[in-house]
């Protein structure tokens, strides 16, 4: 399985919903809130996050694999 790798934030968001952001990132609390007055931003945050995530989780399963399987991963890179 092969993921996409995480876009930049500056990629994955509409222009005016990183502008929103970026003004309000200094406080969690005001992004959550952000997120459910505006439901185009939070799903177009939701959606950046799982992605990241999703990444990460790849890049540390091939990690493990390559620590501790018997063959390597089989990563096909």
């Amino acid at each position: 399985m092969r993921t996409i790798p995480p876009t930049k934030i500056a990629g994955a968001l509409p222009a005016e919903h990183r502008s929103g952001l970026m003004s309000v990132a200094r406080d969690a609390a005001t992004v959550r809130t952000l997120m459910v007055t505006d439901p185009a931003f939070g799903s177009a945050m939701g959606q950046w996050v799982a992605q990241v995530l999703a990444h990460r989780l790849h890049a540390a399963r091939v990690r493990l694999l390559d620590l501790y399987a018997p063959h390597g991963s089989g990563s096909y890179l």
